[in-house]
């Protein structure tokens, strides 16, 4: 398996799984919450760290790849 081959696996694997806790994250909060209003005004700060933590971790994974 090439460098790049494992670079677009772990691209998937980083993207996937923040999508997933976010889902999993707001599934929470619409039980805890009852309304989806209140359950997504409580998500907004949880989505704008998870896509900070994505661009990171992708910023992180392409400065790998160029070494």
């Amino acid at each position: 398996v090439s460098a790049t081959g494992i670079w677009y696996v772990q691209v998937g694997a980083l993207v996937v799984g923040h999508v997933a806790a976010l889902v999993l994250s707001h599934d929470r909060a619409l039980e805890l919450y009852g309304s989806a209003r209140a359950a997504t005004r409580s998500q907004v700060v949880m989505l704008v760290l998870m896509v900070a933590f994505t661009c990171l971790g992708l910023w992180l994974l392409s400065a790998a790849l160029n070494t």
